[in-house]
């Protein structure tokens, strides 16, 4: 009796289908001992106040032109969340100012404080927005102290309404394509109005 080339292919699969199910299925304590192994130990998760860019300048403590140039290895420290003082992973991002519009001058070098990472096999998880490295871009940023550190950080206002890539010509945010020189120039009349003061946005408590 000859048997057709197609089932003979069609015979070959279900092996290789029913061998790989059985491999899966009998080595799945590798997986699970590999997830088990790496401890969540807390979620942050952040809600944004809508900001215009006015509301954003006048509340920022730095607002400026730079780059990351280098990304510390992960730390911990202890930090209240929600009334409750947990472990925090974080990174820190060295950033350069190059053009200042409010704040430190051009070659000042300053420290972002990004929660969330993996250190330790403890993973900490966060929607902390982060500045890219290498990456020209304009932050707007607000002084923040974690925990009982005197560290002077800082943190990306208003998630990703403060962050704007620079690409080209183009200042690139999530809800904003703009001509770089354009908004450089919104920025600068924001600069003649507020000078280094620090305005609370409408229905912001001190």
């Amino acid at each position: 009796m000859k048997i057709k080339k197609t089932t003979l292919i069609s015979i070959a699969c279900l092996g290789i289908f029913i061998g790989i199910t059985f491999f899966f299925l009998f080595n799945n304590d590798f997986n699970t001992k590999a997830y088990d192994e790496e401890k969540v130990i807390a979620k942050q998760y952040n809600s944004y106040v809508k900001m215009s860019k006015e509301e954003l300048f006048a509340y920022a403590d730095i607002v400026a032109l730079g780059k990351v140039k280098e990304i510390s290895e992960p730390g911990e420290l202890k930090h209240d969340i929600g009334g409750e003082e947990k472990l925090v992973i974080f990174n820190d991002y060295t950033f350069e100012i190059v053009e200042a519009f409010k704040g430190f001058n051009p070659g000042t070098e300053i420290i972002i404080r990004v929660p969330g990472g993996k250190l330790n096999n403890r993973i900490f998880i966060s929607d902390a927005v982060v500045p890219d490295l290498n990456q020209s871009q304009i932050l707007f940023l607000k002084k923040y102290q974690w925990g009982n550190s005197n560290e002077v950080t800082y943190h990306i206002l208003g998630g990703h309404q403060g962050k704007f890539l620079v690409n080209g010509n183009k200042a690139i945010g999530m809800e904003m394509d703009r001509d770089i020189n354009n908004f450089k120039d919104e920025l600068k009349t924001y600069k003649d109005k507020y000078g280094e003061k620090i305005v609370l946005p409408p229905g912001f408590l001190k």
